[in-house]
């Protein structure tokens, strides 16, 4: 197997090419090995028209593995699987609960999945729902549910899920992340980060001990985040050990600016368009545009 990392950054909410559509949501395409996946797929069939305009297949998958259940993630879903046929579609149990963010004056709105589990099936979605991280395929593994320490987890009292009885601030239970293994480190593919970044490497590190992650590429969630609480996760998160930040979608311009003054490390913002080669020593190459 090849041990380079590919990923094509399907949708973002920037562009770095003429010919794609930006918007907000994240799609990206990953290749390790023999091994593609789809990793979410945006809010619309724009994920679609990118992917026919960069000329990238969206047949043949492993997988689409959705990193959590908001529309801008997922809504994209209906059009993939009419493009690509039944495939596996890799979440969190809790994909499906109902999501809410909270507008002021204007209440609640809905932001989980457009459309009912039945209705993805029908469309030819396999799911396979997990707690547990999950292989996708040779070098390719999910985190599984990340275990929230307090003191890293994120809070956005704007986004809610539907308990019981009630809705509640979302506990973000559903939010996970791709692991890609590389020789002798791995790099984390975020969809949004809800769970938190620094306990989403912690739990990378426990899914794959001894391959310590050097590279982050997708959605932190810090656009209401203070300046000074990025900057401390920035000396936090290159002390674990990561060297190269490539943020994108929620991480917000103010707070990519930080990351960009205060990381030691590189920080590489994402641009729907954009094409990224890793090896296996975590060296990046930006191929395109």
């Amino acid at each position: 197997m090849e041990c380079a990392l590919r990923i094509v950054v399907l949708k973002e909410n920037t562009a770095a090419r003429p010919q794609v559509q930006a918007g907000h949501g994240l799609a990206l395409l990953v290749a390790y090995g023999q091994t593609r996946v789809l990793f979410d797929t945006g809010p619309d069939d724009t994920v679609v028209a990118n992917a026919r305009a960069l000329e990238v297949p969206l047949g043949s998958l492993a997988a689409i593995v959705l990193s959590h259940g908001h529309y801008d993630h997922t809504g994209g879903l209906p059009a993939v699987l009419a493009e690509a046929g039944p495939t596996r579609v890799v979440a969190h149990p809790g994909v499906f609960d109902q999501t809410y963010a909270q507008n002021g004056r204007e209440g609640m709105r809905y932001i989980g999945l457009p459309l009912s589990r039945d209705e993805y099936e029908a469309r030819g979605a396999r799911f396979e729902l997990s707690e547990s991280p999950l292989q996708i395929g040779e070098g390719l593994v999910t985190t599984g549910e990340v275990p929230q320490e307090s003191s890293a987890a994120p809070t956005d009292s704007r986004l809610l899920r539907r308990g019981p009885t009630s809705v509640l601030p979302d506990s973000f239970r559903d939010d996970l992340s791709l692991l890609a293994l590389l020789q002798a480190c791995s790099a984390v593919i975020t969809g949004c980060g809800h769970a938190g970044l620094l306990n989403i490497l912690r739990q990378a590190e426990t899914v794959a001990p001894g391959r310590p992650p050097r590279v982050v590429i997708g959605g932190l969630h810090l656009l209401a985040t203070p300046d000074e609480e990025v900057a401390n996760l920035a000396a936090e998160v290159y002390a674990r050990g990561v060297r190269t930040l490539m943020p994108g979608h929620c991480t917000g311009e103010r707070a990519t600016k930080v990351l960009q003054a205060r990381f030691p490390g590189e920080v590489i913002p994402i641009s729907t368009g954009m094409q990224i080669r890793i090896d296996g020593d975590a060296n990046h190459e930006i191929l395109g545009p």
